[in-house]
């Protein structure tokens, strides 16, 4: 009998809890194979849906089957990554094109300046490009050079004014001073 004792609890250790896998039948088993394999060869192909497609497959008969999170999780992870490159080379290209745009849109309205344009046109010719990036170099440069050709207008107006007062001035000086010289007062003509 002492030796019959000691048998018994090794035969209800060997039949003990059994995995999930030795539970589902032969063809699942085979199935959980298969799709393992396949999941494996798509992961290393860098097909990562797929890859995860199939693991949820394996995931659906048994928790997991040898490395089959592992492989979920590097899926999941490599999926983020690719999204999250997919978003910034987006963003990229829309910048490009915002660049380009604005760019564009500068030459056309530095060609478009001559001596009589003012801030009023300029911001008009900009108008579709200024809210992109108000702040961009091309836009703060051309505004610059209108801004400059207006204080040199403003400047210039002011100058020939100037000028023209003078020449007034030395006009009216003339006229009275030839006035006197015609009443007959020819030393104080000198000196108006």
């Amino acid at each position: 009998m002492d030796s019959s004792a000691p048998e018994a609890p090794i035969q209800q250790q060997a039949a003990g809890p059994m995995s999930p896998f030795d539970k589902i039948t032969p063809q699942q088993k085979q199935y959980v194979r298969e799709s393992y394999r396949l999941a494996d060869q798509l992961f290393k192909q860098g097909r990562y849906e797929s890859a995860k497609q199939e693991v949820t497959k394996i995931h659906g008969l048994v928790p997991s089957y040898e490395e089959s999170r592992n492989i979920e999780n590097l899926a999941e992870v490599a999926i983020q990554t690719q999204l999250d490159q997919q978003k910034a080379e987006a963003k990229q290209r829309e910048m490009a094109e915002m660049e380009e745009k604005i760019q564009r849109q500068v030459a056309t309205c530095r060609a478009q300046i001559n001596s009589s344009t003012d801030m009023a046109d300029i911001e008009e010719c900009l108008a579709p490009v200024i809210v992109l990036n108000p702040e961009h170099p091309g836009i703060a440069s051309l505004k610059a050079q209108v801004d400059q050709m207006m204080t040199e207008r403003l400047v210039a107006a002011e100058q020939k004014a100037e000028y023209r007062a003078l020449v007034q001035r030395h006009k009216s000086l003339y006229n009275k001073a030839e006035k006197i010289m015609q009443s007959g007062q020819e030393l104080e003509a000198i000196s108006a």
